[in-house]
């Protein structure tokens, strides 16, 4: 249950009241009228002593000592409050139930007032400690969006500097094998023009050879031709001359 700092003025006169009616109280020597109230709280309070710090170098010897000494000081504040206790029946069963459901409810009251405090400054830390970490979160995050920015540019600009070199590369490269084929064109054709010149050499000679044979074939036979025919030519005009000569001597 969580109350608000300032109270209301009925609240105010009821705990007036009760201070009032705890003067009146009759208390054992060992308590003291100012801490009947708050006594429950204070108890809250010093559930952690400072005393209870215990350095790591502490001897055994000082640490039973100092635990002896504080399960007496357990032991006597558990008296106290037993006999605290055992007075408050008492006032009880001798008519004050009101008085005493009052100063429970007030202890209560306070008690929650005082964990709702404590859960209300856990939670403030715990928003605190949260809203740093979202911090360091969203300033990690902008560095990864940044460097990721960065690196997508940087691809970027590799790829396209990449694909620029290979454009330049391919186009180098198409240069050369046009020249390259140019070169080996000019080659093939000056190989077969001079291979066309040797077979028109050879052919030209093998030609005028053929030629000469020829023609000096066709002086014999026309040398052979003639003196075949002047021996015919002779032969007959040697028949006809006999031919004549019988023909006169019939």
């Amino acid at each position: 249950m969580l109350l608000s700092p300032k109270f209301s003025l009925s609240t105010i006169h009821v705990r007036l009241t009760a201070k009032g009616l705890l003067r009146n109280l009759r208390l054992p020597s060992g308590f003291r009228r100012s801490t009947v109230v708050f006594h429950a709280v204070e108890n809250g309070r010093q559930k952690t002593p400072r005393s209870l710090c215990i350095q790591t170098q502490t001897s055994p010897d000082v640490l039973s000592s100092e635990k002896t000494l504080e399960l007496a000081q357990y032991k006597t504040k558990s008296e106290k409050q037993s006999r605290f206790i055992l007075h408050l029946k008492q006032l009880v069963s001798c008519g004050n139930a009101k008085f005493e459901a009052l100063t429970v409810v007030i202890q209560h009251l306070l008690s929650e007032r005082e964990e709702a405090l404590q859960q209300h400054k856990a939670l403030s830390q715990e928003l605190l400690s949260l809203r740093g970490e979202l911090v360091t979160a969203s300033t990690a995050c902008e560095k990864l969006e940044k460097a990721r920015n960065e690196l997508q540019a940087a691809y970027e600009g590799f790829v396209q500097k990449l694909n620029q070199q290979h454009q330049t590369d391919l186009t180098e490269l198409e240069n050369r094998l046009k020249e390259f084929y140019t070169e080996e064109c000019e080659k093939l054709q000056n190989i077969y023009i001079e291979e066309a010149e040797k077979y028109k050499t050879q052919l030209q000679e093998q030609f005028d050879n053929l030629s000469a044979a020829h023609e000096t074939s066709k002086l014999e036979i026309e040398a052979s031709h003639s003196d075949e025919v002047e021996l015919l030519k002779k032969a007959y005009e040697t028949s006809l001359s006999g031919k004549i000569a019988c023909f006169q001597f019939k």
